[in-house]
């Protein structure tokens, strides 16, 4: 779960929507919502997807307690 709410706080921060995702990932939205909430597993190709989507580092993602990141 905290995987998916750190995906989400790094979306929100740079004012993407679900739809931005799903356009740059090729993902449909239903499935990042789904990661979001912490309602399905990811892979780790996945994982990569988001965070180039996302413009961060990978472990930007599971850097929990950490500030938001700027892009890479």
């Amino acid at each position: 779960m905290r995987f998916g709410q750190r995906m989400r706080e790094i979306r929100k921060h740079k004012k993407l929507t679900l739809q931005d995702l799903e356009a740059t990932t090729g993902m449909q939205n239903s499935k990042i919502s789904r990661i979001e909430n912490g309602l399905t597993n990811v892979e780790f190709f996945t994982i990569v997807r988001m965070a180039e989507a996302l413009d961060v580092e990978i472990m930007d993602l599971f850097d929990y307690d950490g500030p938001l990141p700027k892009s890479k």
